[in-house]
């Protein structure tokens, strides 16, 4: 999220109030970024809609179950409350901007998209006639001109009055390996993530590896782990099993 916004505030600043189509194309293609096509398409549009919607409940589960272990003098749940209290800390206070701004973000596009289409009357070949342009060939159709000049010259610069623009601008998105830093795209690929606890693995640390999607987990020894987590380690978030890898 916080890399879609940052890429479309840098985006609209250098159009420079032109939303030529070409111009932005040059842009996109120049930089090798996808996050216009990401919510242009509206395949990755709905799961973007989707994941925010996931991440804003998630969040709010956090906070109420860090009410319930905050006071709470168990081992297992003082370990749960820190845990807790980064998963807070990462969803709200140090996040740039609130949730339901990228949730707007989606929505909005996706009105404007939907409606642009109807209004060009498109037919359902035709649409996937575009689609395949954007995903294929990185192109943006014609017929959604319409969609980059409300985009751009309206939904941003609105949403950006509400964003922290100086930590969106720092924040490391570096780890995601969709920079142009070569050597940051191969540590970004050395790098394991928990899929449970959404954090780095240390290296040399044993996982356990789901046997369907190959996500991977910490291979956590009971006792030092959280209670949630102890429960959640019984299968993939996909409702696989694990290996050890």
């Amino acid at each position: 999220m916080t890399l879609i916004f940052d890429d479309l505030i840098e985006m609209m600043r250098f159009c420079k109030g032109d939303f030529d189509r070409e111009r932005i194309l040059a842009y996109v293609h120049e930089r090798n970024t996808v996050t216009l096509h990401l919510l242009l398409s509206s395949t990755t549009r709905a799961l973007l809609g989707m994941l925010g919607n996931l991440i804003r409940n998630f969040a709010m589960r956090v906070v109420k179950t860090q009410e319930k272990v905050r006071h709470s003098s168990r081992t297992n749940d003082i370990r749960d409350s820190v845990e807790l209290q980064h998963m807070e800390a990462m969803m709200g206070p140090e996040l740039p901007f609130d949730i339901r701004l990228f949730e707007q973000l989606v929505a909005e596009t996706d009105g404007n998209v939907r409606a642009t289409y109807q209004a060009a009357q498109s037919s359902p070949p035709q649409r996937s006639f575009y689609e395949q342009g954007m995903l294929v060939d990185a192109d943006i159709p014609e017929a959604l001109s319409p969609v980059l000049q409300k985009l751009f010259g309206d939904i941003m610069p609105r949403l950006e009055n509400q964003i922290d623009g100086v930590a969106i601008y720092t924040a490391d998105t570096a780890w995601l390996g969709l920079g142009e830093d070569e050597e940051a795209n191969k540590r970004a690929g050395r790098q394991q993530y928990d899929v449970l606890r959404k954090c780095a693995i240390p290296p040399n640390a044993k996982v356990r590896q789901c046997r369907r999607c190959g996500s991977v987990i910490e291979n956590l020894v009971d006792g030092h782990m959280a209670a949630w987590v102890q429960n959640a380690h019984k299968m993939c978030i996909c409702l696989s099993h694990w290996i050890v890898a």
